[in-house]
């Protein structure tokens, strides 16, 4: 079966033309929503996430919510932390230091887990270790206000998957927690 070659062209072309009108479609859409206030782009599904999780619906059921543990002796920043991802569709459990934070880990799975460096008692870095050798395939995020090359380094070494400084910006903790699960779930389907 032969194509002419200005068949492939013209396919091609339209093709190209549909990515280009869709791709404009979508940043004129977000370019809306960050000219919106807060509460307006909350009611119109202000994180991408969000707004794409209806492409996600399988036979009328939503699309599993992604579980992430939360480890942050700092009560302000671990509800602020958790108010903000509950509503980007994450579920949420926060633990005020490394030790409940393990308890959890052993009452059920856990996609991801959000640890602050600086704690009383166990550190993130120590935390970090102890995950990466009881967890293998559990991604660890690492948020600091301390946040220094050699910080960065120590916590990839002892097993982190990402690192975020303080103030936390909630689109990029939104990225790093999509792109580290997605890492992962890849990795356990390759096995």
């Amino acid at each position: 079966m032969d194509v002419p070659l200005a068949k492939w062209r013209d396919l091609l072309h339209r093709l190209a033309t549909k990515l280009r009108d869709d791709l404009a479609q979508r940043f004129r859409f977000s370019q809306t929503l960050h000219r919106l206030s807060l509460p307006n782009r909350a009611r119109f599904g202000g994180s991408v996430r969000a707004r794409f999780m209806h492409r996600l619906h399988v036979g009328g059921l939503p699309a599993m919510k992604h579980r992430v543990l939360i480890i942050e002796d700092d009560a302000n920043m671990r509800d602020m932390l958790a108010v903000s991802l509950k509503r980007r569709d994450f579920e949420v459990v926060a633990k005020e230091s490394a030790i409940t934070g393990l308890a959890a880990l052993a009452t059920g799975p856990f996609d991801i887990v959000v640890t602050d460096i600086n704690m009383r008692g166990t550190d993130g870095i120590e935390l970090c270790r102890t995950l990466a050798s009881s967890h293998p395939t559990l991604p660890v995020i690492v948020i600091t206000a301390f946040g220094s090359m050699e910080t960065a380094i120590a916590a990839m070494r002892a097993g982190a998957y990402d690192f975020i400084p303080k103030p936390v910006d909630m689109d990029a903790l939104e990225f790093a927690l999509d792109r580290g699960i997605n890492h992962f779930r890849l990795r356990q389907e390759v096995k």
